[in-house]
């Protein structure tokens, strides 16, 4: 954790929102302001399939802003390991 903002806890997370938070402190402001705007946060992921070192999950999340406005958003990822998991 940075703050309270939690962090991947890979030392060398990358991320992909933004070409701009290529450091763990630029990724962890962008997440509290990512949290900041995005309200009642919730976020679902299921593991749906998965082989040697790869796994395929399910995401939905959703939120709404400080308007009441609410957002859903649904979608795959597919990760791949290294042999150090």
């Amino acid at each position: 954790m940075i703050g309270a903002t939690p962090i991947s806890s890979s030392k060398s997370c990358t991320c992909r929102l933004n070409a701009g938070c290529a450091t763990r402190s630029r990724a962890a402001a962008l997440v509290k302001l990512k949290w900041a705007k995005e309200m009642d946060y919730r976020l679902i992921k299921e593991l749906w399939a998965f082989r040697e070192s790869r796994i395929a999950v399910r995401f939905a999340y959703e939120w709404h802003d400080d308007s009441g406005n609410w957002f859903r958003s649904y979608g795959n990822e597919n990760w791949e390991f290294d042999e150090n998991g």
